[in-house]
């Protein structure tokens, strides 16, 4: 039987039911709104066409995800447990490093999910990317040879950029932390060798892109890079896309900034985990307090009159 500590329960307790809470009560109606921009087809001509285009089966996953939006509580359960994959990779990949018993690393861990509360994307597509890129970074952290784990990674990168990009610029990037964070029980030492093997990877990822356009792909710059579908095409990147993106980069900086100072702090230190557990309640808190979509009643509005509720629209604008 497997034991799971308290604060393993605690941590993802709050997180999930505040996020499940957070999208139910702010993004709920505009989430159905979004599922009717969404097209999925059970037809072998859709999926032909989405796998010729970089990035093209992320989008296909999540059109698949989002034709149940409409349904009661499928969008925020559905968004949320995306999220949840998506940190349960950055977690595996910390366990497996020395900083496996540190609540402040495992909280960083959470940060980009959390941006993803601040900024709620108008797809899965985005989540459904770094939910692949950081899965084949976790498979990547549990091979040890280190030629054959540089070989995998090479392989993980060239086969996300076609299928899900930009997940495997999210990969190679956790490829590289991986290398620079001391392994569990190791000396907090930088292995010259697997660190280059890793920037080579990083390279590789830049790399991908621009060979594709000269070789496989006729699309422009963005397309090439980031895929089509990502976000709306015929409008330019927000500024969320540039902090979510970073966010990865950034967490892993300082996890190896942690790394590198684990010494001088406790393995295990209650104090840190109610800290922890804190931080993570008063965010979600704020969250679902101070969060939501400026148009979200226009939202319920159009929901409604589509399903022919007059006197509810009525009703709502009367106390309102």
């Amino acid at each position: 039987m497997i034991r799971v500590p308290a604060f393993t329960c605690l941590q993802w307790g709050i997180f999930l039911v505040g996020g499940c809470l957070f999208f139910e009560l702010n993004y709920r109606y505009w989430y159905m709104f979004m599922e009717q921009y969404s097209i999925f087809l059970y037809a072998g001509e859709y999926f032909r066409d989405l796998s010729v285009q970089p990035g093209g089966m992320s989008q296909y996953l999540s059109a698949f995800v989002m034709q149940c939006f409409h349904l009661p509580f499928a969008a925020p359960v559905c968004v949320t447990l995306l999220l949840g994959l998506m940190t349960s990779a950055m977690l595996f990949i910390v366990r497996r490093s020395s900083l496996a018993s540190s609540p402040y690393a495992r909280l960083l861990c959470f940060v980009p999910a959390f941006l993803f509360f601040v900024y709620p994307v108008e797809s899965v597509a985005p989540v459904t990317a770094a939910v692949l890129g950081l899965s084949a970074t976790a498979a990547y952290s549990c091979i040890g040879n280190r030629w054959i784990r540089a070989a995998a990674g090479f392989a993980f990168v060239t086969i996300l950029y076609p299928l899900a990009a930009p997940a495997h610029f999210v990969a190679a990037a956790g490829m590289l932390a991986y290398e620079c964070i001391p392994a569990c029980g190791a000396k907090a030492e930088f292995g010259l060798r697997r660190i280059l093997l890793a920037l080579a990877i990083v390279a590789w990822a830049a790399l991908l892109p621009l060979l594709a356009m000269r070789t496989v792909y006729v699309a422009p710059m963005r397309e090439i890079f980031i895929g089509k579908h990502l976000f709306h095409p015929e409008y330019p990147l927000p500024a969320s896309f540039w902090y979510i993106a970073l966010s990865f980069p950034a967490v892993w900086t300082a996890l190896v900034i942690m790394s590198r100072k684990r010494a001088a702090a406790p393995a295990k230190s209650s104090k840190q985990r109610l800290i922890t557990l804190a931080v993570m309640a008063v965010a979600a808190l704020l969250a679902i307090i101070y969060g939501g979509h400026p148009l979200e009643q226009a939202y319920m509005y159009d929901s409604l009159a589509r399903e022919g509720r007059w006197e509810a629209i009525a009703a709502h604008a009367s106390t309102h």
